[in-house]
């Protein structure tokens, strides 16, 4: 399964407080509690240096932010020089030692005196133990890891010595320190304050977008891995996305669910995209993401989410969207989060089923969003939606109530199907139809022969539903602001 944290630990508090059994996997579980729950599932432990290499290595790539104590002495291992892992390290990283043969006949490094080039006495085993947090971090900065993502959580302050001369190697190497956050004390037995506080700046929605994204597609992803470990081979895949396919063949079984998330999940790399071409990026992702919505289907009346995918799939494959309608995170996100309730389990009210909705409705519950009144976001959408809808409907005066906001995703479908030119389509569209089937309408036919619309929340709407509701209101609201 993949994660985006990586944290490197041999867990000595510097009170002789470590594990009775080193990799001990039921010791390392009780650490995971100093994270908040939004992390929490994306943490990776490594508690061996020789671990944490042979990790970096294998699975870079996929973690896109490192924690690291600089000290690893209480679990740091031998180094065998004809190991892969090892090979590979000590040919990334540059250590002045000379190798001999130790008293029991097996060659050791031992490490030199760049002034006089005489040996000093100390291993490399010792060198690399005392500091492991710096030849840790050179080893990712070789490898092209962003800096800024590599946390230092050591136990010694700013003024410890050891901490004092980790730095003056980083000035050495003419390069600046990790930020540091200092454990404290008691650090493990609770949530700690300090290093979230320094998650939530790497994984901020609004200046660290790209990277909240791709924890997001990691959480999700996770569920969809889940499902298909429980029943990989069962091929009868029950979802609201399945219920609506006609053709039997165009359906997807776990299996085929799991390939598309793991190519999603995978676009998405550790290096963040340039500004410029952000946009397209998360464009050609959702476009590729969204490929089996081609497939011809039979929605019901209410089926408000596969209606607002089909319409962006369409709007997509033919070049529907305006020039101004760069995709944003706001719009990525919804996309992805609706198209993934369709695909992943859902029972036949249209909620997740047990098996994945629970996980699902706690990766909704971590976004962070402004929850507005139901009452303000109906009154704002129905008056932006009436304008749209009165343009397909301006020649059948008689059949407007046919067309007010309630089914505007048929109107859209029908706006799309004009030419470009004459109509571009744009992502607030699809976020207003999607806030309007949330409501019911009563029409009034008032005594001046005028209509008026009443509308209210549909007391059957799911919780994934409103929660998608309120971040369509975000999404469209960010665009009519511009912001």
């Amino acid at each position: 399964m993949r994660r985006t944290i990586l944290w490197i630990d041999d867990f000595d508090n510097h009170s002789s407080h470590i594990r009775k059994r080193d990799g001990n996997k039921s010791d390392i579980e009780k650490y995971f509690r100093i994270f908040a729950p939004a992390y929490r599932r994306q943490v990776v432990i490594k508690d061996r240096f020789y671990d944490a290499l042979s990790y970096i290595f294998e699975c870079y790539g996929e973690f896109d932010c490192v924690i690291l104590d600089i000290d690893l002495n209480r679990n740091f291992g031998a180094i065998d020089r004809d190991d892969g892992v090892w090979k590979r390290f000590f040919s990334c990283i540059s250590i002045p030692e000379k190798l001999k043969e130790d008293e029991k006949g097996q060659t050791a490094g031992y490490i030199l005196d760049e002034a006089t080039g005489d040996i000093t006495g100390k291993t490399t085993a010792e060198e690399l133990s005392r500091n492991a947090g710096f030849y840790l971090v050179i080893l990712l900065l070789t490898l092209g890891f962003p800096k800024e993502r590599i946390i230092l959580f050591s136990a010694f302050g700013d003024q410890d010595p050891r901490v004092i001369g980790w730095k003056k190697k980083f000035r050495q190497a003419s390069l600046c320190p990790p930020r540091l956050v200092d454990k404290g004390v008691d650090w493990q037995n609770q949530e700690h304050q300090v290093l979230n506080a320094r998650l939530d700046k790497l994984y901020d929605y609004e200046k660290q977008g790209y990277y909240f994204l791709r924890k997001l597609l990691f959480d999700v992803s996770a569920v969809a891995e889940e499902s298909y470990r429980k029943n990989g081979k069962d091929d009868s895949h029950t979802s609201l996305f399945n219920e609506r396919v006609r053709e039997k063949d165009k359906r997807l079984g776990k299996e085929r669910v799991k390939e598309l998330f793991d190519c999603l999940v995978s676009s998405f790399s550790v290096y963040r995209p340039a500004d410029t071409q952000a946009a397209s990026f998360l464009y050609q992702s959702m476009k590729q993401f969204s490929e089996p919505f081609e497939a011809d289907f039979s929605p019901q009346h209410n089926d408000s989410e596969y209606r607002i995918v089909k319409l962006f799939r369409n709007w997509s494959s033919h070049a529907k969207f305006g020039e101004d309608q760069a995709m944003r995170q706001e719009d990525f996100m919804l996309l992805f989060l609706i198209e993934s309730s369709l695909l992943l389990n859902r029972d036949q009210n249209g909620g997740q089923a047990p098996n994945s909705g629970q996980e699902f409705r706690k990766i909704l519950a971590d976004i962070p969003f402004e929850k507005e009144d139901v009452g303000k976001i109906c009154d704002v959408i129905y008056k932006n939606a009436w304008d749209i809808c009165r343009r397909e409907n301006e020649k059948q005066q008689k059949l407007k109530e046919l067309y007010i906001p309630y089914n505007m995703s048929d109107v859209l479908h029908k706006l799309g199907n004009k030419k470009t030119s004459e109509y571009p389509m744009k992502y607030e569209y699809l976020w207003m139809a999607f806030i309007c089937s949330c409501f019911e309408k009563q029409i009034l036919h008032n005594k001046d022969k005028s209509i008026s619309v009443r509308f209210s929340q549909k007391n059957d709407l799911s919780d994934t539903d409103r929660i998608f509701m309120e971040i369509a209101y975000q999404a469209w609201k960010g665009r009519r602001n511009g912001s």
